[in-house]
């Protein structure tokens, strides 16, 4: 009987309609309030954008790790599989634009073009860059550090690793400078992070965890555009046979100094991600050094459960003739995180994506008079020789999470704005999730947990085609602003204060959020309606 078909769609379409009205509505999107003009590129995509500000301008920097040698044709001779080859080069242009165009609508702008401020073209290819924290007081003039490359120069027997500094002169604030500092020795350098007054890194191999090198005095003073030779070397904690378990393939790492109020202490966050055949183990430690004495204490470590690399899924399939249903497992594997972390601005607050769609917050308080009454905290207050409480303390909090499409889509980046209270991380799926807090961590009893304020997914702003390079923020009188720096070189502009109003029935958000599951829902009601209009025919 045809009647039959026909309630049959009838049903299945209600059903549709009932799972988008009981579907969890969005989370906000805020508004966008300026898009740059699309750029035309004669090079491949840049890997890295890094942006900076002035109190007048927005600086853009594009970075190629390795570019072909100037005048090379492209059958140039490479070689190298690793990051440090020979026969490309890293090369940087720095443009800026100004800061004012980023809360403006472009229909009213003038001119939306970029003012190229420098080419360079290095020596050797890039691995890795750094940004430098920013300065304690908005009024701290000695502190014009902006970011950092690391590059690397193979001639002959000898190999050098360099870190590249840019920064603001002294005698000026619309040019940047750099000087080029030589790092000791030949041994790889897997992570590095520019500092106030140091660079902290780390070698593969080595005996300890991380060093130190302090940086020049007066680094921002004339000559510019030298090298300068780093002789002086401090090394940090030594590597005990716990740092690493048995049978690692690959490891990742993080390092970070930390705030402490006394201006001895060289308090350092550490973070290691380590991947043996079956697992990843996940590491995470504070430790305090003097840096006169050399002398090291861990005041903090955790050991995160391992995660299986690997992971066996229950698919259900159907098959296209008879809408029979087969159940097959699938191996899933979990991604090799791409660790990165963000600070606030006085350094008391650090987030650090990490397994999956998890991320760790540390926050500083100085509320150690009440803590130590605490059964549970008071374990781990840090203590001095004589077992008396030092007062200070850093809350860790691991139970924030993404709320991802798939628990597989793993964290690119973070970034933090200059309280400590609003956060971005982004996704290798180009999704931005933000969330908020209440202001004033740093004097609190109990941990402050961070909760979903809103999401930029990528077809809001075409994040999707071109990928997220790096995240910052932007306050400008009583405004928030969260400016995205695509890999296409564009950049989004987004008000943390405002959200989109939603127009329209929830059943058309449904459709334009959900639409691989709408489509997978209709295909499989048609099979049914067809089986059984041919059931009826017979």
């Amino acid at each position: 009987m045809q009647w039959r078909s026909f309630v049959m769609l009838s049903v299945g379409m209600t059903v549709v309609l009932l799972v988008s009205l009981l579907a969890d509505p969005p989370y906000p999107r805020p508004v966008q309030v300026y898009a740059s003009n699309p750029v035309r590129m004669r090079r491949p995509q840049p890997n890295q954008v890094i942006l900076t500000m002035t109190d007048d301008f927005l600086y853009q920097t594009l970075i190629w790790y390795e570019m072909p040698l100037a005048g090379a044709s492209s059958n140039g001779v490479v070689h190298g599989i690793g990051p440090m080859k020979t026969g490309v080069v890293g090369v940087l242009q720095q443009r800026r634009k100004p800061l004012e165009t980023l809360r403006s609508n472009r229909s009213t702008l003038v001119s939306d073009e970029w003012s190229v401020q420098f080419e360079h073209t290095l020596s050797g290819p890039i691995s890795k860059i750094s940004h430098a924290p920013p300065p304690p007081a908005p009024s701290d003039s000695d502190h014009r550090l902006q970011f950092a490359v690391m590059y690397h120069v193979l001639e002959n027997e000898d190999a050098q690793h360099i870190t590249r500094v840019y920064y603001f002169p002294e005698e000026s604030n619309d040019v940047m400078e750099y000087k080029d500092l030589i790092m000791r020795g030949t041994t790889w350098i897997d992570w590095f992070n520019l500092e106030h007054t140091s660079i902290l890194y780390s070698r593969d191999p080595d005996i300890y965890r991380f060093r130190i090198a302090p940086l020049p005095t007066n680094l921002n003073h004339p000559p510019h555009s030298i090298s300068i030779p780093l002789d002086t070397m401090i090394p940090g904690e030594p590597i005990k046979r716990y740092h690493q378990p048995k049978f690692t393939q690959k490891h990742r790492v993080v390092f970070a100094r930390l705030y402490s109020p006394a201006n001895e202490t060289y308090r350092v966050f550490s973070a290691d991600v380590h991947k043996t055949r079956d697992y990843y183990h996940v590491n995470i430690t504070i430790t305090d050094g003097n840096t006169t004495t050399n002398t090291w204490k861990q005041r903090d470590k955790s050991v995160i459960n391992p995660t299986k690399i690997y992971s066996e899924e229950n698919v259900q399939y159907m098959a296209f003739v008879d809408g029979t249903h087969q159940l097959h497992h699938d191996r899933v594997e979990t991604k090799m995180p791409q660790l990165s972390l963000t600070r606030s601005k006085d350094g008391k607050t650090l987030v650090v994506p990490f397994i999956k769609n998890q991320f760790l917050t540390v926050d500083y308080t100085d509320r150690v008079d009440v803590l130590k009454y605490d059964e549970e905290e008071s374990r781990y207050l840090y203590r001095n020789k004589d077992k008396s409480i030092l007062p200070e303390y850093y809350f860790w909090s691991y139970g924030d999470r993404l709320e991802t499409a798939s628990e597989y889509e793993i964290p690119m980046g973070a970034e933090l704005d200059e309280s400590g209270s609003l956060l971005a991380v982004w996704t290798d799926a180009n999704v931005i999730h933000i969330f908020k807090r209440e202001p004033e961590p740093h004097h609190r009893i109990v941990k402050h947990s961070w909760y979903l304020s809103m999401v930029v997914a990528p077809t809001q702003g075409e994040l999707d085609a071109a990928g997220i390079g790096t995240i910052t923020f932007y306050k400008h009188e009583k405004d928030t602003y969260m400016v995205v720096g695509l890999l296409n070189q564009e950049i989004r502009t987004y008000s943390m204060d405002q959200v989109e109003e939603v127009n329209g029935i929830q059943f058309l958000e449904f459709v334009r959020e959900r639409w691989d599951m709408l489509i997978a829902m209709s295909f499989i009601i048609l099979i049914f309606v067809i089986n059984e209009s041919h059931s009826s025919s017979l």
